[in-house]
């Protein structure tokens, strides 16, 4: 009598937990690759992440959870090794030409160089701010509303210079560099803020 199997499942996702060393406290995800600045979130530790394929240039493709929930790019050197078996939550790697930026975006600022965003200012005292405004680390960017979550630092009153990215499509977040804050700290460099509290280059 022959013996019948049945077709092995595929399982090609690895889920892992994020987790840094060395004092680092939070990494950006990005939006494709090549990665360019877009970044579209930030993970922390213990975040959950389902990682698909080999790494790119350092990076791995995979579907992250914590507050983003969307599939996207983040550093391999954060995801540990190993990996319970999970099935693919994401399609194939989103990978752009240099320099296109997220789905949604309604605008776009680009340095000269084209490495960066452009000077701008954070600007809690314009009457549709309300005074005050926080960093926020995520805001699902390519949704329409986009919704901050996950304030970060301390509440911002004062004028602050930053340098902007990019704007939602719904014109109400935006995202920016802050050259006075590191890379992997808390809080992150990369962050949103909220439109109405931002002066931003003609």
């Amino acid at each position: 009598m022959a013996l019948l199997l049945a077709p092995a499942v595929s399982n090609a996702a690895l889920v892992k937990h994020v987790h840094f060393s060395g004092g680092v406290k939070t990494t950006t995800v990005r939006w494709s690759h090549p990665f360019g600045l877009y970044v579209v979130g930030t993970a922390f530790e213990g975040n959950t992440f389902w990682a698909q394929g080999a790494p790119v240039s350092g990076w791995r493709w995979g579907y992250l959870g914590g507050d983003v929930h969307y599939c996207v790019w983040i550093r391999e050197s954060w995801l540990p090794s190993g990996g319970a078996s999970s099935s693919d939550r994401c399609g194939a790697p989103r990978s752009d030409p240099q320099g296109t930026p997220p789905a949604g975006a309604t605008r776009v600022w680009t340095s000269p160089s084209g490495k960066d965003g452009q000077s701008a200012v954070i600007d809690p005292a314009k009457r549709a701010c309300g005074g005050q405004t926080r960093r926020y680390a995520n805001a699902s960017p390519w949704s329409n509303p986009s919704q901050v979550t996950h304030p970060m630092g301390p509440v911002l009153r004062h004028r602050h210079k930053v340098r902007v990215r990019y704007l939602t499509a719904d014109r109400r977040t935006v995202m920016v560099r802050d050259p006075a804050l590191h890379i992997g700290g808390y809080p992150s460099n990369w962050y949103f803020v909220p439109a109405a509290c931002m002066r931003l280059p003609k």
